[in-house]
């Protein structure tokens, strides 16, 4: 069979080598040993020619036996060898095979393992003598890149190395990869051994986890808050940058690649320095924490960061994940209505009239000034719980009166009372 004289060709040659050196050597051996032998037996012409032609007969018969003996026994390690191969081949996941190009460009499978028929759906028999039903299966221009890298590969008699789809007729798209030594052939052809393998599920990882890395890198660079990572130290402080989203350069003022260079120290302003140990004993500790932290940018602006910062692990390096959000006009905002409370309480105190904050139907007081204590004789802190207490101070006469304008600015219209 071509597929066994392929893959055992080398193991027969090798004992016909051994067969013939053995041959002539004990050939010379035993010619030169008879004929000095004889000579000193007898000095018979005849005699000496009947011995030497008995010895040669004595050493065609041992020479046969011998060789007979050392032919059955290559032929049982062939056998051995081959079926040793066979099981190997069977049970490989990959294709073990031997495949042909011919000068007219047409491909076949000399030979190849059992394995072929789950890539292919074809028996290894059908792809002896004929290939062209493989390339059916293969998409137009997988097919012609695997074909410009078999001449690549067979001009230059370099490794071939090559990744393909098929659409198999049961399991659908495939992915194979295949690795093979080419050499020449006698014919003309050239022939590579390899291997053949179905890497569908590796393909579909990686697809897989380029579409997840896609994802987050949108997600990363999608946000509106400043989205880094930075290794930590066994203190607990950070290091340089390993990863800075779009919006940390747009809030910080620096390029990727400068930020890059830099750790989350480099961008916190110079009184936030002295929080750092602190914050570092609390990342350790806790695995997180949230803090409101000033920063500078690379103009000199400040920023107030709304910081959340979590400890994980990436390849046993403890590593810090930081969201820091821009609230500086939040504190603005809260200093000015800190600043405005002030100067209205300020006012609120100075002036001698009652000055009350309440809700439209008098249900909740929200705020007095000291003045209301003056006025009525009540605590302010009585009206937490008796809105209405300041009634008691009221003339009876007047009560209804100072109902009716309450009910009215329940309704949004404004009025007067004395």
């Amino acid at each position: 069979m071509e597929e066994s004289a392929i893959v055992i060709r080398t193991a027969r040659e090798h004992f016909a080598e051994l067969l013939c050196a053995g041959y002539i050597l004990l050939g010379l051996v035993w010619l030169f040993s008879t004929e000095r032998l004889l000579a000193s037996v007898t000095h018979d012409p005849r005699l000496f020619e009947r011995l030497n032609v008995l010895s040669w007969l004595v050493f065609i018969v041992v020479s046969a036996a011998l060789a007979y003996a050392l032919i059955i026994k290559a032929r049982a390690n062939e056998a051995r060898l081959q079926e040793q191969l066979t099981k190997i081949a069977a049970s490989s996941p990959s294709v073990i095979c031997s495949f042909r190009m011919r000068p007219d460009s047409t491909f076949s499978f000399p030979y190849a393992s059992p394995a072929i028929e789950e890539i292919y759906g074809i028996p290894p028999k059908a792809l002896r003598h004929d290939a062209s039903g493989i390339e059916a299966m293969v998409p137009a221009r997988d097919v012609q890149r695997v074909k410009a890298s078999l001449r690549a590969s067979a001009a230059t008699m370099s490794p071939w190395h090559e990744a393909w789809r098929v659409r198999h007729p049961a399991k659908g798209e495939l992915w194979i990869e295949g690795s093979a030594m080419p050499v020449h052939d006698t014919d003309g052809s050239v022939l590579w051994h390899g291997v053949i393998t179905d890497i569908t599920a590796r393909m579909t990882a990686e697809q897989t986890l380029r579409e997840s890395e896609t994802r987050y890198r949108t997600l990363f660079n999608a946000g509106r808050d400043a989205f880094f990572v930075f290794p930590i130290d066994e203190k607990g402080m950070p290091l340089n940058f390993t990863q800075v989203n779009d919006e940390t350069c747009r809030m910080f003022g620096y390029t990727r690649e400068e930020l890059m260079n830099m750790s989350p120290a480099d961008v916190l302003a110079p009184e936030a320095h002295a929080e750092m140990p602190e914050l570092a004993a609390v990342l350790l500790r806790d695995g997180h924490f949230r803090r409101e932290i000033d920063h500078v940018t690379k103009a000199g602006r400040p920023v107030v960061g709304d910081v959340t910062v979590t400890l994980f692990e990436i390849h046993g390096q403890r590593t810090g994940m930081a969201i820091v959000r821009d609230v500086s006009e939040r504190r603005s905002a809260e200093l000015t209505l800190r600043e405005s409370t002030e100067r209205l309480r300020l006012i609120a105190r100075s002036v001698r009239e009652v000055f009350f904050i309440v809700a439209p139907d008098f249900s909740k007081v929200y705020y007095v000034n000291e003045a209301f204590e003056r006025l009525f004789g009540i605590p302010s802190e009585r009206l937490a719980t008796e809105p209405m207490a300041w009634m008691n101070a009221v003339h009876p006469g007047d009560h209804d009166a100072v109902r009716e304008v309450i009910a009215g600015l329940a309704r949004g219209v404004s009025a007067e009372i004395e």
